[in-house]
């Protein structure tokens, strides 16, 4: 013992002292006589490390790596040597545990030559202890991953290796920092990892604590819906390309939108919003496509947001933005346009969706979770926020267009089999009509009265008017065995839906209760969903015709009291129920129901059916003749006829007043006037609009009321010190009578 403190007196001299934990070992050491080392579990635990998945309802704890920083060969550890504190939150009625254990339970432990889970149960030597947990069980909502995978460790017993004994802690080790209230925790950067997300690569101009692979992508020149306004955008993405890349064969691409929550958020944040990017990443999905198609494997993008769309409103420039995207990767990979697939949920699954009125047919295969289709379909105006600000100034670069058509967003044209533009006529607004042919899979919740009340209106549209349903599964029982309910979804989603001899493509699942943030959980928890999506090809939705429904809207002479469930109008507080298609009929200028309903009604709803005073039969108008009219040498008005009579005719100037769906007076939208005018060699004529009205010849009537008259002539007023006596004419919004529509356009008249 004189040897062993004169030793540790030398130790204590030293420039450098050795930790304590070594002094502690000599000491110990030279006293058990049996070249056993005693040290405390407080020095010789490094630190822990949190394995995660991803699964339905988010990343989910798996295991718990605890680093020591001494041999464990020889250790018989058991779950009773260490207390876990795991991460857990409240849970409803909606949450399922299928297994018999509970968060933070002990499933497995063993020692490791490496820091991860075995197969084989460890190596039995090494520095790592391995503690797996429990993991059968699934929250009501998807859980924040740096919460989830938040986890301490408390060593509780004394641990016996080969050359040391370990002595229980006096504290826990901690992978997370907490908050300042309640359960709040946050996951420490390096001190967790997530299995399926390995091959992703980040791109973003502000890579912060994640990281990045490299920039975001920008695009120029985007239109905005909700602003009227064109802008340079930056994209944010994640990508997964496989490593054994090969440019010499083809490829699919997946496009993972996510949810609403994950707006603004650092790619790995949105690849860690649902299981999706996880699953799409894997071999599973992967050999999917090389089975099915013959392709080399699955491409994944997943974008990100950084302002959601409105259920009511138009989409933002991100949506232009995202096109652009797209068509990059497609001149950057080697991508099979017979094999682009969409999935998203809610927001995510809308932006998805408006792919299919923008680039008709673009998709092969879409896969949506809990969400509408809630955009104002019927775009009546010009809206542009923020420019009742008095700073706002127009000038060429921001002034606001009425939703332009141009080749950035492909409305005037579709994609036909062998890759081309086809400008065919067909009405890009008309939403039901564009994706009566495509493959689409909605899984939604009968208590998400917006998801699933749209869906039903689609339902009864295709039913009322050309006699198709869509094939619809309940799953009535969600906590039902998982191998049931994936059946039960095979079976369905394998069996034919055909009209009039063609198979169709739309299936759609209920879930009998849910919401917006349970119900996508117990839908992405089911494979089947997956493999219906990449077992889909382009092919097959150009190989059938669309529904016969490029034609107007009409009532049909008896209505049927179909209920809307909890909706009720807002200004008779009633009930509303769904209007009944003429059969034969199409679905041109209809306008979705449950916008004008509910208690926040947005500015952006038509507040009806059709336009106020509108009937339901209607004539599409357009622009047959343009006439200058000169006074003193200037251009003092415009005769603009149509081919029809345009008496009663709906036609904006700027600084109209914005309605609300309630009638009240909107402040933060001003509308824009609906034509601008052109000289001979295309420059937009400066002017201000002073007046419109109707008349029966191209001539003007000073001192006429706005709006009053009659015939075929718009007459336009303008107050310009242009001279031109060739003038041309863009009609940038909607104009409207009571049975007539003229749609806006780019083009010049």
């Amino acid at each position: 013992m004189a040897f062993v403190s004169a030793l540790k007196k030398a130790f204590m001299k030293l420039a450098s002292p050795l930790p304590a934990w070594m002094l502690a070992g000599v000491v110990l050491a030279g006293c058990s006589g049996g070249g056993i080392a005693t040290i405390s579990a407080d020095d010789a635990i490094v630190g822990i490390q949190a394995i995660g998945t991803m699964a339905a309802d988010g990343a989910k704890l798996t295991a718990i790596v605890v680093e020591y920083n001494v041999e464990l060969e020889g250790a018989a550890v058991t779950a009773g040597d260490y207390t876990l504190d795991a991460w857990t939150t409240a849970w409803d009625a909606r949450s399922v545990n299928y297994g018999t254990g509970q968060i933070g339970d002990v499933t497995r432990i063993y020692i490791n030559d490496a820091p991860g889970v075995s197969a084989t149960g460890g190596s039995g030597k090494g520095k790592y202890a391995i503690i797996e947990v429990y993991t059968d069980y699934q929250y009501s909502s998807e859980q924040n991953f740096l919460r989830a995978l938040s986890a301490g460790v408390t060593q509780t017993a004394t641990m016996h290796s080969a050359s040391h004994t370990i002595t229980p802690s006096t504290r826990a080790v901690l992978n997370y920092t907490a908050g300042q209230t309640g359960n709040a925790r946050t996951a420490l950067a390096g001190k967790y990892t997530i299995k399926g997300v390995e091959g992703f690569k980040y791109y973003t101009n502000t890579p912060g604590a994640f990281g990045a692979t490299g920039p975001a992508f920008t695009s120029e020149n985007n239109f905005s819906e909700e602003t009227g306004l064109y802008g340079t955008v930056d994209i944010d993405y994640a990508l997964y390309v496989p490593s054994d890349y090969d440019p010499a064969r083809k490829y699919a691409l997946v496009t993972v939108d996510h949810p609403a929550f994950a707006t603004g958020t650092h790619p790995f944040q949105a690849v860690l919003a649902s299981r999706g990017p996880a699953v799409f990443a894997s071999d599973w999905a992967q050999q999917i496509v090389k089975t099915k198609h013959g392709l080399a494997g699955l491409i994944v993008v997943v974008p990100v947001y950084s302002q959601r769309v409105g259920d009511n409103t138009g989409t933002t420039a991100q949506f232009s933005a995202l096109v652009k995207l797209w068509d990059q990767l497609q001149k950057t990979y080697s991508i099979s346009a017979d094999h682009l697939y969409g999935a998203g949920q809610s927001v995510g699954g809308m932006m998805i969706l408006e792919t299919n009125v923008k680039r008709d047919n673009y998709f092969a295969g879409i896969l949506m979770y809990d969400n509408q289709w809630g955009q104002n379909y019927y775009k009546d105006t010009v809206f542009a926020r923020g420019m009742t600000d008095p700073a706002y100034a127009e000038t060429p670069a921001n002034t606001p267009r009425y939703y332009p058509a141009t080749d950035d967003l492909t409305w005037t044209y579709h994609w036909s089999n062998n890759g081309e533009k086809v400008y065919d006529g067909h009405d890009s607004n008309n939403y039901y009509y564009l994706t009566s042919d495509d493959n689409i899979l909605i899984m939604n919740s009968s208590e998400n009265f917006l998801s699933n009340n749209i869906w039903i209106e689609q339902n009864h549209l295709y039913r009322d008017l050309v006699d198709f349903e869509i094939p619809r599964l309940w799953i009535m029982d969600w906590s039902a065995p998982l191998a049931d309910q994936e059946l039960s979804l095979k079976n369905f989603l394998s069996q034919p839906s055909n009209y009039n001899g063609q198979a169709m493509g739309i299936r759609w699942v209920t879930f009998n209760g849910g919401s917006n943030t349970t119900t996508p959980i117990w839908s992405r928890r089911l494979n089947a969903g997956y493999e219906w999506l990449l077992s889909q090809s382009r092919s097959t939705e150009m190989a059938r015709a669309k529904l016969d429904l490029n034609k107007p809207f009409e009532l049909a002479p008896q209505q049927y009291s179909r209920v809307m469930p909890n909706f009720v109008d807002p200004k008779t507080g009633g009930v509303v129920s769904y209007l009944t298609g003429k059969a034969g009929a199409g679905t041109r200028f209809y306008n979705t129901s449950w916008l004008r309903l509910g208690t926040n009604v947005t500015a952006d709803a038509v507040p009806g059916w059709l336009p106020e005073g509108m009937h339901h039969t209607v004539t599409t108008a357009g622009i047959t003749s343009v006439t200058p009219i000169s006074a003193s040498g200037k251009l003092a008005a415009v005769a603009i006829e149509y081919n029809v009579d345009m008496t009663n005719a709906v036609i904006h100037m700027k600084g109209d007043a914005v309605l609300d769906g309630k009638g009240k007076p909107r402040t933060d939208k001003v509308v824009m006037d609906t034509y601008d005018f052109l000289d001979e060699g295309g420059t937009k004529i400066p002017g201000t609009i002073t007046n419109m009205y109707i008349n029966g010849a191209p001539s003007a009537t000073p001192g006429a009321a706005r709006a009053s008259g009659s015939g075929r002539y718009v007459i336009v007023e303008i107050d310009t010190g242009s001279t031109a006596s060739n003038v041309g004419v863009i009609q940038r919004a909607t104009v409207r009578t009571a049975s007539a529509i003229a749609s806006a356009s780019s083009v010049r008249h």
